[in-house]
């Protein structure tokens, strides 16, 4: 984390090695701002993956994502059928 991205990682956590959340937390916006941390290659995967419209984004970038009502922000390192297996570590 830098200074410069220090505001927008104060609303947003990992959920274990593999799952970072990003709750919207103003009403009324259609996109969220995000910051997607570098990743080194033991994770497997350097690349982020945005849960609901299964698009790819690099590390150590802020990304704008889409947000209606009925999603919260969530990116996933590796595959989400591994993920929904139960395999989150």
């Amino acid at each position: 984390m830098t200074r410069m991205n220090a505001n927008v990682t104060t609303q947003q956590y990992m959920f274990g090695p593999k799952l970072l959340v990003t709750p919207v937390t103003l009403p009324y916006v259609t996109e969220w701002d995000v910051y997607l941390p570098k990743m080194d290659a033991s994770n497997g995967t350097r690349e982020w993956t945005y849960w609901w419209t299964n698009e790819t984004y690099a590390g150590g970038q802020m990304v704008a994502v889409p947000t209606p009502l009925e999603w919260i922000p969530v990116f996933h390192l590796g595959g989400r059928d591994e993920l929904l297996r139960g395999n989150v570590f």
